[in-house]
């Protein structure tokens, strides 16, 4: 009789509590959950098209029932038609427009949902052009999607990327190079995006020094150039980055970027994060990826160098990011201004207000 009574108050428990897990309480609907580290988004050429178009292969790493729904603004995402559906681990979605950027409202089982997208923005001319989205804070808010976007320099947009930046409705681009590097390479921009130059010096060297160092084979003076470069944001750079940061609180659609998108603007990247509690971890691997999204890059500046009679090779560490290179502005940070949150108060980042304006 023991047994029995322990059943049905366990059936009842069940009952009474599991609704209100999965869904809202008060509209029935799919609750917003964080869905989307299990969701990745893959954008790629239709070839099954014979005219030009692109293709979005959603993949799962969670069992059960999901179905898609998509727009061109994840504020506004038409949920009365659904685009796909999949009890599998991947669903492709075809025929859709190479001048737009999509976003997707993904439901599972019809009880949780999350907006998700592709990390990587489709911009032929600049291949670390990256959105900010779908990071996870220690609250368990999520980065919004569409808002802010980090890059390297956008002096090789083709028309079709000026179709695809108007099309996701930026508000304002920032350039964190200096005059030399932008007279070389100035951007090219659709119209009707405001252009806002914040200079960042990457430390005491030069292109000559690096020259030199490059003919005389001085292998040691690269492995440390981007360690001392982290440092001089951190310590020489404040104005400049809180001047930055202070963009932020105008909630405009923002791509701020450097040259390779890497190592300036990898260090404004880690101001938002950090402003907006997302993990140091998740910071890190964020910044690594800039070395997956300039392979091609990396490969052709290193050749290129070799075919010269020069060594390329040794260039390889100021080409690429490693982890020990963000890992000594947060060792600074830490132990010079007393951590994250004191360093973002010297740049006088109003942290309620990014949140309040970036989390969801």
């Amino acid at each position: 009789m023991k047994n029995v009574l322990s059943l049905i108050i366990l059936s009842l428990l069940a009952v009474t509590f599991l609704p209100s897990c999965n869904k809202d309480d008060k509209t029935g609907e799919p609750r917003k959950s964080n869905l989307q580290k299990y969701v990745t988004v893959k954008r790629g050429v239709d070839t099954t098209n014979h005219s030009a178009s692109t293709k979005c292969t959603v993949s799962f790493s969670k069992d059960g029932s999901w179905k898609i729904y998509m727009g061109t603004d994840p504020e506004n995402i038409d949920m009365t038609t659904e685009v796909a559906e999949s009890d599998g681990d991947s669903v492709i979605i075809t025929g859709l427009d190479t001048h737009k950027r999509y976003y997707f409202e993904i439901v599972l089982n019809g009880t949780e949902k999350s907006t998700v997208s592709s990390r990587e923005v489709a911009i032929e001319g600049q291949p670390n052009f990256r959105d900010l989205g779908g990071f996870v804070n220690k609250d368990g808010k999520s980065v919004k999607w569409g808002i802010l976007f980090r890059a390297g320099e956008l002096s090789r947009i083709t028309e079709n990327d000026k179709m695809l930046l108007q099309g996701m409705g930026l508000h304002m681009v920032i350039d964190f190079r200096y005059d030399e590097e932008i007279n070389e390479n100035p951007d090219i921009l659709p119209g009707g995006i405001e252009y806002l130059n914040i200079p960042v010096d990457e430390g005491s060297y030069s292109r000559a020094q690096m020259t030199q160092w490059l003919i005389s084979n001085d292998s040691a003076a690269f492995d440390t150039l981007l360690i001392h470069a982290n440092k001089a944001f951190v310590n020489d750079a404040q104005p400049k980055f809180s001047e930055f940061m202070s963009k932020l609180n105008e909630g405009k659609k923002i791509v701020f970027h450097c040259t390779a998108g890497k190592d300036r603007t990898g260090f404004a990247t880690a101001l938002i994060l950090s402003a907006l509690d997302v993990d140091r971890q998740t910071i890190i691997e964020d910044y690594l990826s800039s070395n997956y999204y300039n392979r091609e890059m990396i490969q052709k500046t290193i050749d290129y160098v070799n075919s010269m009679g020069l060594n390329g090779e040794i260039l390889l560490p100021v080409l690429i990011v490693k982890e020990s290179y963000l890992e000594e502005a947060f060792h600074i940070i830490d132990n010079k201004y007393g951590g994250m949150d004191n360093y973002l108060n010297l740049l006088g980042v109003d942290k309620e207000k990014l949140k309040s304006l970036y989390l969801e």
